[in-house]
């Protein structure tokens, strides 16, 4: 791999990627445009003709002004580089300068099954404005209409003329205000019926005010709806919510209460008894034995059935778990997952052979109960690897494709959003069977998140035994700085950054997390105050450096908190220090049995890929983890390091 990974940097360095003073001369020429300095951008586009993101700044000179007589000239830029973010910034460049210009024509032409809904509001209204039949204007509106939440303004002229035309019928109304309701969009249910006479502005308040604080229900009649239908669509959705709100030892006399309450026949009823069997279940709570049959005994339900052997599991009552594994179709008992709990109750019952037979069969598979059961067996993990030789002149010849030199330019003038930009469209395109040799190229770019996305695409399925490509090891030093400093397996940060972030270093989350071990701002900052670590500002946490030894602290700092236990550490990384602590068991537990009943489908998955990805990471590495330091037993609170 060594080998092939110094060919490719050999044969880059002689390719027709442009030299750095064109990269330059790139930049200064973006300047000139944007600053309105013409003359000089002219002159630099025509020293950059051949240079790789020349369309780009051809792009930003048409983008600069728009000319509605030039409108073949756009269309032909976005026929020049079909499927790119080239055409796609143009065509949306275009879409909203016709709008802005009323060109109901060409608007008809660039908007028609856009999947954008202010789009589709701007191509119903051109679509009006170009005088065609409202009758075949107005079912397209129905499905904006009912849409829960707020349209956007572009919306406001097509949705006025749809109710001018008395389309707007009480069904729609009450179909829209059903969906607002359920969504939590309170402000919209109200706003909707601002205009409605007051016997339905009253009814739709009354409803407002039970999904606010659905507990009211309690002291309070259900309201009155448009129909049946409605009536039972709100009754279920806010019987929902109160289940969901309901302290754990309330929730029996709860569903009793609400069944009295309903005005109309309650076809929720199986399905709110499935929530409390859920809800009871996650918590460990006793009762969830009794409703997690009922809930069985209504209708077969995957769901309630894995939660069931998981009950069984936490419980430890390996002959029921056995007994219920026999009846279950071999589509669900003949899973890695079942087969090896199979094995363990077995093993609990005594009978050690059978259930080794069935380890060493699973021990075959790479993946979390594989693990597990080479460890029951303790014996090697089954870590298939292997590395095909890649042709170098087929990695010369790809590194010269256009979209390879463009993702290549904005990679190195540091605009990697662009890259991945361009990266993700045109890998997406090639032959199935260069897939992987894409991957290899992004390795020896260091640009490792692009090779592990390349990876995962469908093309590269057939590969999936190249682990140095899906598994690299990016980032070596500071790894091995901070495994060192923080006496943690480098596996370990290894695998806890290739799940959070793939090797982005730029990588930001919905919730706000940062960098290649996805730290939040306020946990970094107490980190890294607890750790003498400097931090300036949130952009720090961009560096690699400094996130992978925080991200490392903060794992050391979990597992001093729970008492060098991997597991417990791994599962506060992804879900928190306090909800791990109210998880712990009330007597010492297997850490199998932990993890699989750990009430967080994410985290339980976190743990269970942490494990497997420490496992490959530690053969890339050279040698085996030691499941005794990995798996140690769960330990009730009392046992626990209490935290802050």
């Amino acid at each position: 791999m060594r080998l092939i990974v110094l060919l490719v940097a050999f044969l880059i360095s002689f390719n027709s990627f442009a030299a750095e003073s064109q990269r330059q001369l790139y930049t200064r020429a973006e300047s000139a445009l944007k600053n309105g300095n013409l003359k000089h951008f002219r002159q630099m586009q025509k020293q950059l003709d051949d240079y790789p993101l020349a369309p780009y700044l051809e792009m930003k000179a048409m983008q600069r002004r728009f000319r509605i007589k030039n409108i073949k000239h756009y269309q032909k830029f976005i026929q020049r580089y079909p499927n790119t973010p080239i055409a796609s910034n143009m065509k949306g460049w275009l879409r909203r300068h016709l709008a802005k210009t009323h060109q109901w024509d060409l608007i008809v032409k660039y908007f028609k099954n856009s999947k954008n809904t202010e789009y589709q509001c701007i191509y119903l209204n051109a679509r009006l404005k170009r005088k065609e039949d409202p009758n075949t204007i107005w079912p397209d509106v129905i499905p904006l209409w009912i849409t829960p939440e707020s349209l956007p303004k572009q919306c406001d002229p097509v949705l006025a003329a749809w109710k001018k035309a008395n389309q707007l019928t009480d069904q729609l109304l009450w179909q829209r205000l059903t969906a607002s309701l359920i969504n939590s969009e309170y402000a919209l249910a109200e706003y909707l019926v601002k205009d409605q006479p007051t016997e339905a502005r009253k009814a739709i308040s009354s409803w407002v005010k039970l999904f606010r604080s659905p507990h009211r229900i309690n002291k309070k009649r259900l309201p009155q709806a448009l129909d049946s239908e409605i009536s039972l669509a709100l009754q279920d959705a806010l019987y929902k919510k109160v289940i969901k709100r309901t302290k754990l030892d309330k929730l029996p006399l709860q569903l009793d209460m609400l069944q009295e309450k309903s005005t109309i026949e309650w076809t929720g009823l199986p399905k709110a008894s499935r929530a409390v069997a859920l809800k009871l279940a996650l918590a460990g709570e006793p009762a969830a034995d009794v409703w997690l049959k009922r809930s069985l005994a209504q209708k077969a339900d995957p769901v309630i059935q894995e939660w069931y052997l998981r009950w069984l599991i936490g419980q430890q009552d390996w002959n029921t778990l056995v007994d219920v594994l026999a009846e279950l179709p071999e589509s669900i008992s003949q899973t890695t997952q079942w087969r090896y709990w199979h094995a363990r109750a077995l093993e609990a019952n005594g009978a050690d052979l059978t259930a080794n037979a069935i380890y060493k069969e699973i021990a075959k598979t790479r993946n979390y109960y594989g693990l597990m059961a080479s460890w029951q067996l303790d014996q090697p993990v089954a870590v298939r690897t292997e590395n095909i030789e890649q042709d170098p002149q087929l990695l010369q010849q790809l590194s010269q494709l256009p979209f390879v030199e463009r993702a290549k330019e904005f990679f190195l003038l540091g605009q990697v959003n662009k890259a991945r930009l361009e990266w993700n469209a045109g890998v997406r395109q090639l032959p199935d069977d260069q897939a992987v040799d894409a991957a290899q190229l992004a390795i020896s770019w260091g640009w490792y998140d692009r090779a592990i996305f390349s990876m995962r695409l469908p093309g590269a399925k057939d590969y999936s035994d190249q682990l140095d490509l899906r598994f690299p090891l990016a980032w070596r030093e500071p790894v091995k700085q901070q495994s060192i400093r923080y006496e943690l397996p480098p596996a370990l940060i290894y695998a806890i950054a290739r799940l959070e972030s793939d090797f982005m270093s730029d990588a930001r989350s919905p919730v706000g997390a940062y960098g290649l071990m996805q730290l939040l701002p306020g946990t970094a900052k107490q980190v890294a105050r607890g750790y003498a670590i400097p931090l300036s500002n949130r952009r720090d946490l961009l560096n690699p450096q400094t996130n992978i030894r925080l991200g490392s602290a903060y794992l050391h700092r979990l597992s001093e908190k729970f008492s060098q236990n991997y597991p417990l550490a791994i599962a506060a990384y992804n879900a928190g220090p306090n909800r791990v602590r109210r998880w712990l068991p009330d007597s010492p537990m297997a850490p199998d049995v932990w993890i699989e009943t750990i009430p967080y489908k994410e985290t339980r998955n976190y743990v269970q890929n942490s494990l497997i990805y420490t496992a490959i990471y530690q053969q890339h590495l050279g040698g085996q983890l030691d499941p005794r330091k990995m798996l140690t037993t769960i330990q009730p609170l009392p046992q626990i390091a209490k935290l802050p």
